[in-house]
């Protein structure tokens, strides 16, 4: 083919629109490779910035769109190092917790901690994926939400009471609770008279007990 006859078939009208959207077309690509056009990095399996997920194709489908976005219905999990490891439906049983969801148990059963539209149930406690559920008690190890302890029974005496309140001069700590007592502290103002120290609560057992005098005036009674 000669360029002769290039020349010929370019002066005519027809062809010269065909000319004028390649040249179009091809600088509108240029454009958007420049400045990063997100269409070119979609489906290179990697979450680039501008993407909610990445497949690794361009065709859509699964849950992430050929614009690299998630389809509505559906939830991606990110991978290690930008990757997007799976996309699924949203769905209350499936174990996995997504947005909108306090719980997930694997089943839409009532009454056993997560309810069928999968939010936590009234004096229940659920945690992890799939979630594991267990009922609010007082005494059964577990340190709750509204406990202060919980060392697995409901005695008082031995720093966490009866109902998971931890008793005066003791601390807990841990889930089950171990506790301990502490020290009790009394603190003498410099100029305390001595008729003062005398009526105070606690003479008679400064009296009673070991006692051991620490700096400015603070007495520690032993137990």
């Amino acid at each position: 083919m000669t360029m002769q006859y290039l020349a010929k078939k370019v002066s005519q009208p027809q062809y010269l629109l065909v000319l004028f959207m390649v040249v179009a077309l091809g600088g509108c690509v240029s454009y958007r490779n420049f400045t990063g056009d997100l269409s070119q990095s979609c489906g290179n399996s990697v979450v680039d910035p501008g993407e909610q997920c990445d497949l690794g194709n361009r065709h859509g489908g699964a849950g992430c769109s050929p614009e690299c976005q998630v389809e509505t219905g559906w939830a991606c999990r990110g991978g290690k190092n930008g990757q997007t490891d799976f996309c699924h439906l949203v769905t209350c049983g499936d174990g996995i917790i997504d947005k909108g969801e306090q719980c997930d148990d694997e089943n839409t059963n009532a009454n056993d901690g997560c309810s069928p539209s999968c939010v936590v149930e009234k004096g229940w406690m659920c945690s992890g994926e799939p979630s594991k559920c267990h009922p609010i008690a007082c005494g059964d190890g577990i340190v709750d939400k509204g406990e202060h302890c919980d060392d697995g029974n409901v005695r008082n005496g031995d720093g966490c009471d009866a109902f998971c309140g931890m008793e005066m001069n003791w601390t807990c700590s841990g889930s089950p609770s171990v506790c301990k007592k502490t020290p009790v502290m009394i603190k003498f103002k410099a100029n305390d008279s001595r008729e003062s120290r005398r009526r105070n609560p606690y003479v008679s057992v400064l009296r009673g007990g070991s006692t051991q005098t620490v700096a400015q005036g603070t007495t520690t009674v032993g137990h």
